[in-house]
């Protein structure tokens, strides 16, 4: 996969409910870049569903509005998958408008459901985000763990029953996880992508102007603060990336990113008692995370002991059986244990990965008196 639209950068996962100082409102105008005349300054947001004129005559020519709704759907669905027509591929950390999106034919998922929701509303179907509460998984780029979660659009047909076009068909959403968000929350998302992506590349400076038009779309979105604390930390300004992670975890007291990097400011300020009380939650949690798994095997093998990193790795590919350099650090524990045969083969299932998640893929159901019609 990594299947995501939100990408929140953290170290731990952390779970809890607690009363955090609130910043001045000094260092919130500071983050904010409030009076700032140059430099990072929030940006004007661009429509990210906007259609070129060549998008909108190609959905003319294909599209007859006079079609039922769901004959609609699945011509536009056709559409950006078939091979002979747009064959949209899925890219990890790549976050387009609908625009770009065609393009390039590659994007992440908002990417693709930018795409989507632009075209369906242009041909007359009901489109909106909607965010999946799945579980969050996790990606990892260098030493920065990525938090991710996932993005797909729904809407209710002319019979009344209710779409989801998924273009991750592992990712399942029954009717009760659904949670649709407005065209604002997903443009903040927009911009909140583009920042973590600009932090991955070092880009700091980038990255706070994204965040601060993340905030100045949405204020009181956790993610984005938590984001915002990451990048000024890295820029070593701890004052400015304390505050806000804890405007994150105001915003949203169960924002676990927030709440594990806050925990490592307050102990690295000797603020033992908050911070030993978030570290003690990120214990309870982390061994849940498989990339937290992951760093302890490459720990194990830096020390030469193979035993530990297999078993590190047997729980991490437990907890996610799709994360292709699990299978090829397991491959570095056979060889180290002289084990050729189970080397060979943790080679190949990590290659079987790689060929899978490179697969376009698209799913789509629809909901109908409960029952689940999958297309």
């Amino acid at each position: 996969m990594k299947k995501v639209s939100i990408l929140l950068l953290f170290l731990y996962l952390a779970g809890c409910t607690t009363q955090v100082e609130t910043p001045s409102p000094v260092l919130v105008d500071e983050i904010l870049g409030v009076g700032l005349t140059g430099g990072a300054l929030p940006l004007e947001p661009v429509d990210i569903l906007a259609l070129s004129g060549e998008l909108r005559s190609f959905v003319d020519e294909r599209i007859d509005r006079r079609w039922r709704t769901v004959k609609r759907l699945g011509e536009l669905r056709n559409i950006l998958f078939s091979s002979d027509l747009f064959a949209i591929e899925y890219e990890s950390g790549k976050t387009k408008t609908a625009t770009e999106t065609y393009q390039s034919k590659s994007g992440n998922c908002l990417s693709m459901t930018n795409l989507f929701i632009a075209m369906a509303r242009y041909s007359g179907l009901d489109a909106r985000y909607h965010l999946v509460k799945a579980r969050p998984e996790w990606d990892q780029s260098g030493n920065t763990l990525i938090w991710t979660q996932h993005i797909n659009s729904t809407g209710i047909l002319g019979s009344g029953d209710r779409y989801v076009l998924d273009f991750l068909p592992q990712q399942r959403a029954i009717r009760e996880d659904m949670e649709t968000i407005s065209d604002n929350y997903a443009l903040a998302i927009f911009y909140n992508n583009l920042a973590a992506e600009a932090i991955i590349e070092e880009r700091y400076d980038a990255a706070i102007g994204y965040l601060r038009t993340a905030l100045s779309i949405e204020p009181e979105m956790a993610d984005v603060w938590n984001n915002m604390g990451a990048t000024q930390r890295r820029l070593k300004r701890v004052d400015l990336a304390r505050a806000s992670y804890q405007q994150a975890v105001r915003f949203d007291p169960y924002n676990n990113a927030a709440m594990s990097n806050l925990s490592r400011i307050y102990l690295q300020e000797g603020n033992v008692k908050l911070g030993n009380y978030f570290a003690n939650k990120v214990k309870r949690h982390r061994s849940k995370n498989p990339y937290y798994r992951y760093s302890n095997a490459r720990s194990a093998l830096i020390d030469g002991d193979y035993a530990r990193a297999r078993e590190e790795l047997n729980v991490a590919i437990r907890l996610k059986k799709d994360e292709a350099m699990f299978f090829d650090a397991l491959a570095e524990v056979y060889e180290g244990l002289g084990d050729q045969e189970n080397k060979q083969i943790s080679l190949q299932l990590a290659e079987m990965i790689r060929a899978e998640s490179g697969k376009n893929r698209s799913s789509l159901e629809i909901y109908r008196s409960g029952n689940v019609i999958r297309q």
